[in-house]
C-alpha cells in the first residue's frame, strides 16, 4: 500500500530481534541495567525514532490549520483535571514555595486560557503526571499530545481522526519493516490506513447494549454503572475488530468542565479505544459562566478553587473543544504490545528508582 523507506534504519543493530524474550524480561524492573538496555536495544532505539516522528508530524499537521504551539507550565494551584466517578486516576500533590500545588495531569485549562487570545487552536506535547499505581495500562509520567480548538465536539473528533492517521502513515512509510519486526505484524496498520476505512462511532448507551449485562465490563458506584472497565473496552475492541469511538458518557462519569448534552444526562465527550483501550479522550467545554457554575455544583466541586476559570468563562465566553492523546499508548498500538511500561525511555514509575 505504502512504499516503505529503509534508508533511515540501516544504522540499527541488524541482529534478529527476539520479541518474546525481550518483552518478558521487563527491563524497566531493573534500574541498574535499564540504562544499558535502552542504549543497546533495537526496541528502545525504535521508540526514540517514533517519538521524534510524532513530534515532527504533529507540528507539520497543525501548521496547515495555523494552530499555535505554546509551551505550558506543569504546575497548577487547582487539580488540572478533576476526575469523575469511577476513575482510578489520582492527582499528584506537591509543596512548591511552601504552597500546595498540583502537577498537571493535563494542561487543558491552560489551553482553554490561551485560545482566548483569538487563536483557532493551541497545542503542545509535554509530560504530564498521575498518582495511581503503575500497571500495564498506566504510567505515572507520560507524554501528552493535547489540543484545544475554537469549535465543537464534532469538529475536534474530525481533527483527531485525521491527525492520528497522518502520524501513523508517516511513521509506517519510514519504519514499516522495523515495526513489522518489533511488533510481529502490520496488518492492523494497513487496515487503519486504508482509504475506505473510517473509525466507527457508537454512543455509551449503544456500548452498554453491545456489552449486555456482564458486571466485569463496567465500573459501579452505589451499584450503578458509571463507566466501562478495561475488560469492557477490550470486549468492544474485539467486537469492532479494531478502533472504535465511544461517545456521550453520563455526566456523572466525566469532570465538571465537559459540556452537557441537551438531555442533561449525557456529556458532549468521546473516548477513542485503540490497542489496549482508551488512547484519546476529548470533549466539548461549557461555553458560559452559568453552565460551568451549574456543573461545578452538580459535581460538588468547590467553586473557590476555580475562581479564575469562572472569571474566564464570564468575561471571555467561547465555545471550545479539545483532546488529549497518550503518546505511549499510540506506540503500544503500533507495536502490537500490551504493557505500557515497556515503551518509556525514562523510568519514572512509582515505587522504582529513576534511571537515568
Amino acid at each position: 500500500m505504502y512504499k516503505i523507506c529503509n534508508s533511515t534504519i540501516k544504522t540499527i543493530n541488524k541482529k534478529k530481534f527476539d520479541r518474546e524474550s525481550f518483552l518478558t524480561s521487563q527491563p524497566w524492573r531493573n534500574p541498574e541495567e535499564f540504562l544499558n538496555v535502552v542504549l543497546e536495544s533495537k526496541w528502545y532505539f525504535a521508540i526514540s525514532l517514533f517519538l521524534s516522528e510524532i513530534q515532527i508530524n504533529t507540528r507539520d499537521f497543525y501548521k496547515k490549520y495555523k494552530f499555535a504551539s505554546i509551551p505550558m507550565p506543569i504546575t497548577s494551584s487547582s487539580i488540572s483535571s478533576p476526575f469523575g466517578l469511577g476513575s482510578d486516576s489520582e492527582p499528584v500533590q506537591i509543596e512548591l514555595f511552601n504552597k500546595t500545588t498540583y502537577l498537571s495531569d493535563s494542561m487543558q485549562f491552560h489551553l482553554e486560557y490561551l485560545i482566548r487570545q483569538k487563536f483557532k487552536g493551541v497545542y503542545y506535547i509535554m509530560p504530564t503526571f498521575r498518582g495511581e499505581n503503575p500497571d500495564e495500562r498506566h504510567l505515572n509520567q507520560f507524554f501528552h499530545s493535547e489540543l484545544e480548538i475554537d469549535g465543537t465536539l464534532d469538529d475536534v473528533m474530525n481533527i483527531i481522526d485525521k491527525y492520528i492517521k497522518y502520524c501513523i502513515k508517516n511513521i509506517f512509510i519510514k519504519y514499516g519493516e522495523l515495526i513489522e519486526e518489533l511488533g510481529g505484524g502490520v496488518d492492523h496498520i494497513e487496515k487503519f490506513l486504508d482509504k475506505n476505512y473510517t473509525i466507527p462511532r457508537i454512543s455509551f448507551e449503544e456500548a452498554l447494549t453491545i456489552l449486555e449485562c456482564s458486571p466485569k465490563f463496567y465500573k459501579f458506584v452505589n451499584k450503578k454503572i458509571v463507566n466501562i472497565s478495561a475488560e469492557g473496552e477490550r470486549a468492544l475492541l474485539k467486537k469492532f475488530n479494531g478502533p472504535v469511538w465511544i461517545m456521550y458518557y453520563p455526566i456523572q462519569t466525566v469532570p465538571f468542565y465537559q459540556a452537557w448534552n441537551s438531555d442533561n444526562v449525557h456529556a458532549m465527550c468521546a473516548d477513542l479505544l485503540m490497542g489496549i483501550g482508551e488512547i484519546v479522550g476529548c470533549g466539548q467545554r461549557h461555553s458560559t459562566y452559568l453552565e460551568t457554575l451549574v456543573a461545578l455544583d452538580h459535581h460538588k466541586v468547590n467553586r473557590n478553587e476555580y475562581e479564575w476559570y469562572l472569571k474566564m468563562k464570564k468575561e471571555y465566553p467561547l465555545q471550545t473543544s479539545g483532546f488529549g492523546m497518550g503518546i505511549e499508548r499510540l506506540l503500544l498500538w503500533l507495536l502490537n504490545h500490551n504493557d505500557i511500561r515497556d515503551v518509556t525511555l525514562f523510568n519514572r514509575l512509582k515505587g522504582y528508582e529513576s534511571a537515568p
